[in-house]
């Protein structure tokens, strides 16, 4: 056993490294969020001498002003932007009303009951798709996709990815708040759980800018951190999403298919307080139904709204932005996919459960630096 202590809140190192190769998943939070809000933007023009004589003839040719000019390009950059905006809006429309349409029932009822379109909806017939019927406390991928139709039709990796994201994307009235989802490439999932099956248990650092720091005769001109314990647990397999010949078999785990995995992240202050009794703020899951037939495990992200509110409602407050549960996952990444150009988060990981002794924040906190 190893025993360790850190504040809430502590000031984090000057940082240092040098650039790793990670691999990156896509997350996918909000389209407010993760739009690419420069294109279709227009830059200032430039009035000085550098421009002055290319517009001049450019004016005089088209036999205007050189004020003239400017304002027509303004105009015409004007138009571009709100069109691209109406192409865009349009398209995430589609996208959402896409997915929705790959939402499972019991979605569906869920969303009606947080204030959705309806709350008259018809059930729907039971589907097809074997279900876990285990103790699992995961809730099953085919409560969140309507994995009859998914299946039902050849969707590429691509597209099951876009359609997970936009399924998220559309959560929340349509904000997405409260969920990440991305989509890992099957050898890079395996890679990452044969590590995380001897090493379930670390801390990841997360940098706080919106913290209140109290006042002190020295300040540090840093960003506070605090710390999460997060903890990998492991289900076993998902049944085979292929519906069966046999409408009355049991379900049964795929032994082709990876185990299903969570992991929680509890802020380290909280978990030496209470515990395992100790809520999460943050709880990712990875689904590993389509490993087989698209080469995918589905990631889905649930952050702890505050206060017991219900996750998805209108105006809910969370214990995590977006911003900092993305952050949180792409740690989890930085220690647990190992890559061969750089041991040293593999190194601290190991050390950190074989000579805790020997374990160093400072060198957690430079390691964690998004930037090394």
């Amino acid at each position: 056993m190893y025993q360790v202590f850190a504040r809430p809140l502590i000031p984090s190192v000057l940082r240092q490294g040098t650039k790793s190769s990670l691999t990156r998943c896509t997350f996918a939070t909000s389209s407010r969020l993760w739009k690419d809000h420069s294109v279709g933007s227009q830059k200032y023009i430039d009035y000085t001498e550098k421009y002055l004589h290319k517009l001049e003839k450019m004016a005089e040719k088209q036999g205007i002003t050189v004020e003239e000019l400017v304002k027509r390009n303004n105009e015409k950059a004007e138009r571009e932007r709100k069109e691209q905006a109406e192409r865009r809006a349009q398209l995430d429309k589609t996208t959402h009303t896409a997915a929705r349409g790959y939402a499972s029932e019991d979605i569906e009822l869920e969303e009606d009951s947080t204030g959705g379109e309806s709350s008259t909806r018809k059930r729907k017939p039971a589907p097809r798709t074997p279900t876990r019927k285990d103790s699992s406390p995961v809730k099953p991928l085919s409560t969140i996709l309507n994995l009859d139709r998914l299946l039902s039709d050849v969707h590429t990796p691509e597209q099951v990815t876009g359609l997970w994201n936009a399924y998220h994307a559309s959560r929340s009235q349509g904000t997405g708040r409260g969920y990440l989802s991305a989509s890992i490439p099957v050898a890079a999932y395996e890679k990452m759980i044969s590590v995380a099956q001897p090493y379930k248990n670390f801390i990841l650092p997360l940098s706080r800018e919106d913290a209140q720091v109290p006042e002190t005769d020295n300040p540090v001109n840093q960003t506070p951190v605090e710390f999460f314990y997060m903890q990998w647990d492991f289900y076993g397999s998902p049944p085979d999403p292929t519906p069966s010949e046999n409408p009355f078999a049991p379900p049964t785990p795929s032994p082709s298919l990876p185990p299903t995995s969570t992991i929680l992240f509890t802020p380290l202050a909280e978990y030496q307080r209470h515990g395992t009794f100790a809520t999460p703020h943050l709880v990712i899951t990875h689904y590993t139904d389509l490993a087989s037939s698209h080469g995918l495990v589905l990631l889905r992200g649930e952050i702890t709204p505050i206060g017991g509110q219900l996750g998805g409602a209108a105006g809910a407050s969370y214990h995590l932005s977006q911003h900092h549960a993305q952050a949180l996952a792409v740690g989890v990444q930085r220690f647990y996919l190992w890559n061969d150009r750089s041991n040293q988060p593999e190194n601290l990981l190991k050390t950190f459960h074989e000579k805790p002794e020997e374990f160093k924040w400072e060198e957690l906190l430079r390691l964690s630096d998004p930037t090394s």
